[in-house]
């Protein structure tokens, strides 16, 4: 019933074999080695050479060229024996350090997140400025600054003197990008994590492991079955490899690559059947469970036909399934000795943990282009708060990086905090930092330089909005204009003062703008402005902690003789005519309801939660005023330490400017990026007709969750230092739903409800935490069950994490959906790293559920 079937064996090679047809267009360059300056983490520039590997997984960073790159293919065998050469002086950590001088560095394709180049933008490069020599190199150079992200939050940082040479690079390296992640989605999980982690457990590079590297395996992927078991099946799976190894270890076990796919997928069915679920069948696995479930235990293929009708429509819920995009799919997934339109049990595994399985809808996470043209004020906006800053509100660091980093994570909303800084001769350099902290300054230049660079590499982006809160003194506020002509000119929107002033003029859609840069800030007040009336900061009607340490920020500068004078024109034409969005504060939504559309409001996270409270009414009124006008949130002054206040309630009211500190990766900050994978995550997703001003609300929901089980966890980020101690993880899933419902006093306000499975020990290769609901020995308390009471707008996070007995325990990973998103079935939830993305060992990451929607 069920047992092991062989593996496909061609997806496998699908990898491999797509990189190696890359051959006619990879530039000889990229894998006989560039020279270049690395930046180190001190703002050292240092001289390596950059090769990509001639199976192009990886890019090699080290001090002199290396011949693996060579194309000659009479050289192959010598390139082996290079690579294990230069790999043998692998730097080995004591407790002095790193010593040996041929330092190599290597990046694994899959590490990489995306590539810029030509500017200063991360935070290792800005460390170069007061490093003379570093600053020379890279000032001479600078059109050949390349940046890599990996690994979330790291950047491999190069100066390429040569331009052509950079730009090579970048082409090349985004070549095998797009190459490497097209070819993966048809790989199973541990596939791809086995050969991702095989160079470092294959040291000497002979294409086999022997009983000690795989004991090592096992450590890395955090999976430990009992010690007897994993020496007794590697002893009965492994072959002699006569003189193979060494030659002091004639006749010794090894395994090559496929023959430990078939050990690990021994150990994992072993682990499955008589560990976690009591009573199942012996050598199956909980793919296998669920397709006895949907399809009989004594059936081990399915025609295409039955596999749409019987799971697509009957359990899955797929009505918009046919039967030629499964034949497709299937000619995919099969092995090429499977029967042509038909699909066995190692491809359904496949199948379940596929992206076009995820639970969070495929088709939502499209580009709808249709769905661009509306005004803005249609859509919810993907923002940040204080964009500059690396960490806390009061001493913390500011940083150009973190306007590269939230541009890349989605971001569509940058704020800059706009001060006088000091004079370069007779020039004024305005400068972003947090007003009257002890945070360090930028200066506002080479924020809108980083801009710049961004627009240049992403032409067809979707408006960008530049949250300017405007302390500085008319001199300054004039250098602010021609900076922002001088850099950004031509990508800028300049508003028509003359639509602008027609009463109900609509705000322009994202349609329109495409490569556009968009000012939100202030304009000089109408002539029939009434005295009183107000321009407004986020801080002018923000919360108590923040407002009071703003009150008199607002247009003045302690430092500066040159302070606006206290006149309605409080920013210079020049600035102003750039504007299109002007701050205006708040007073009654009756009145702003009437105000011209490109009028909105800045409103604080405890000013939420009182105009909810204040009146009944207000959340209609706030959600009315949204339909056509602007509404920007931001956390409370108080949050001193930049955490973050939950979305949801301001999703809600119809808000799209929901401001967060990305350098925060709290769950706030999580269920943000969940929101905004929707329509390919450019930054904009329409709005639900429930949070448009209409009557029509969502009708409540019951959301049922089973997580059945997860595949390759990595081992926590924030817990490298304890792997020596404990090497593997005992996860757990942790599932909360975060909404907006009505309180007993008829008032909006949030909700959220939460549930976790157990720990499972030792295991973060296959931990299993549940039967599917149809078994025999499945437990009615491992169903979640949820009551949404808005689905427009909830969401629900998913959360992996490491069970510590002393310790608070540790995030693994995560992943958010929105309810309205959700799919019903046995589905697979593709996890993120807490920095919202899926490279490196998170790519591989998933958790298998069972999901029904009433």
């Amino acid at each position: 019933m069920g047992g092991p079937p062989p593996r496909p064996k061609v997806p496998a090679l699908s990898v491999a074999l797509s990189l190696s047809n890359l051959q006619d267009q990879v530039d000889p360059k990229a894998h006989n080695g560039i020279p270049a300056y690395k930046v180190t983490s001190r703002g050292v520039a240092k001289s390596r050479v950059l090769t990509l590997s001639k199976d192009r997984f990886a890019i090699f960073i080290t001090h002199k060229a290396l011949t693996v790159g060579e194309t000659n293919a009479a050289a192959a065998d010598n390139d082996n024996r290079a690579l294990k050469k230069i790999l043998s002086n692998v730097p080995i950590i004591s407790s002095k350090g790193f010593f040996r001088k041929n330092y190599v560095r290597m990046i694994h394709i899959a590490d990489v997140d995306h590539v810029q180049m030509g500017y200063i933008g991360t935070r290792k490069l800005e460390l170069t400025h007061p490093k003379a020599g570093t600053k020379k190199k890279i000032g001479r150079f600078e059109d050949g600054i390349v940046s890599i992200f990996h690994h979330g939050d790291q950047t491999l940082d190069v100066v390429v003197p040569s331009l052509a040479d950079a730009q090579t690079f970048v082409n090349t390296v985004k070549l095998v990008m797009k190459t490497y992640r097209d070819a993966v989605r048809n790989v199973a999980s541990e596939e791809l994590l086995l050969r991702y982690v095989w160079q470092d457990i294959d040291f000497n590079k002979n294409g086999l492991i022997e009983l000690h590297e795989f004991y090592k395996l096992l450590k890395i992927i955090s999976f430990s079955p009992p010690s007897h078991l994993a020496k007794d099946t590697f002893t009965k799976l492994a072959k002699n490899r006569q003189g193979s190894i060494r030659k002091k270890s004639k006749g010794r076990k090894a395994c090559t690559y496929y023959e430990c796919l078939a050990l690990l997928d021994a150990l994992k069915r072993d682990a499955e059947s008589n560990i976690v679920i009591k009573g199942k069948t012996s050598n199956q696995l909980i793919e296998d469970l669920v397709w006895d479930a949907v399809f009989g235990a004594d059936v081990n293929t399915v025609s295409s036909t039955v596999f749409t009708e019987t799971f697509l429509h009957g359990i899955q819920g797929d009505a918009d399934a046919n039967v030629e995009d499964v034949e497709s799919l299937f000619a995919v997934l099969n092995d090429t000795s499977t029967e042509k339109g038909v699909i066995d049990r190692p491809a359904f595994q496949i199948y379940l943990h596929h992206a076009v399985n995820n639970a969070y809808d495929p088709d939502s996470q499209v580009m709808n282009i249709e769905s661009m043209s509306k005004p803005l004020s249609h859509y919810w906006i993907n923002s940040s708060h204080n964009t500059y800053l690396t960490g806390d509100q009061l001493q913390s660091s500011s940083s150009v990086g973190m306007y590269t980093e939230a541009l890349y994570r989605g971001c569509k909303c940058l704020e800059l905090d706009c001060w006088d800084g000091d004079k370069e001769g007779n020039r004024h350099v305005p400068v972003v930092y947090h007003g009257y902290t002890l945070t360090s300054h930028i200066t506002f230049e080479s924020i809108i330089k980083c801009v710049e660079n961004y627009m240049l590499s992403n032409p067809n982006t979707y408006p960008i909005i530049l949250s300017l809160e405007n302390h500085c003194s008319f001199p300054y506020q004039k250098v602010m204009a021609e900076i922002l002509e001088t850099h950004i000119g031509k990508y800028l929107y300049v508003p028509d003062a003359a639509a602008l002033s027609k009463p109900g003029a609509e705000l322009p859609s994202p349609a329109s703008l495409v490569g556009k840069v968009i000012i939100k800030g202030k304009r000089p007040p109408e002539k029939d402005m009434k005295e009183g009336d107000e321009s407004e900061n986020d801080s002018d009607t923000g919360d108590e902690g923040e407002a009071e340490m703003k009150t008199n920020e607002s247009n003045t500068n302690p430092k500066s003789k040159d302070s606006a004078p206290s006149t309605h024109a409080k920013v210079v034409p020049e600035l102003a005519k750039l504007t299109l969005l002007h701050g205006h504060k708040l007073k009654k939504f009756e009145t702003s309801i009437e105000a011209h559309n490109n009028h909105m409001h800045s409103i604080g996270e405890t000013k939420i939660t009182r105009l909810l409270e204040k009146s009944g009414s207000n959340a209609a009124l706030w959600r009315k005023y949204n339909v056509n006008h602007m509404s920007r949130t931001y956390p409370a002054g108080t949050r001193i330490t930049s955490s973050n206040y939950n979305p949801t309630v301001a999703w809600a009211m119809g808000c799209q400017l929901v401001a967060l500190n990305f350098q925060t990766n709290d769950s706030s900050l999580l269920l943000n990026d969940g929101r905004f994978l929707q329509n390919d995550n450019c930054g904009y997703v329409l709005k639900p007709a429930s949070v448009m001003g209409s009557n029509k609300a969502s009708s409540p929901q019951k959301v049922y969750i089973r997580v059945l089980s997860a595949s390759c966890l990595p081992r926590p980020t924030q817990n490298i230092a304890d792997e020596i101690v404990d090497p593997f993880i005992d996860p757990y899933c942790h599932v909360t739903l975060h909404d907006c419902g009505i309180d007993h006093k008829d008032k909006e306000e949030y909700i959220s409800d939460s549930k976790s499975t157990n720990a499972v020990d030792d295991n973060g290769f296959c931990p299993v935490w549940a039967a599917p609901s149809t078994h025999k020995e499945s437990d009615k308390k491992d169903t979640f069950e949820f009551t949404v009471q808005n689905p427009d707008v909830a969401m629900i996070h998913f959360e992996v994490n490491d069970y510590d007995v002393i310790q608070v325990d540790a995030e693994i990973a995560t992943a958010s959906i929105p309810v309205s998103c959700l799919r019903k079935g046995f589905r697979t939830i593709h996890l993120y790293d807490l920095n919202g993305v899926r490279t490196g060992p998170f790519a591989f990451a998933t958790l298998l559920v069972e999901i029904d929607i009433q």
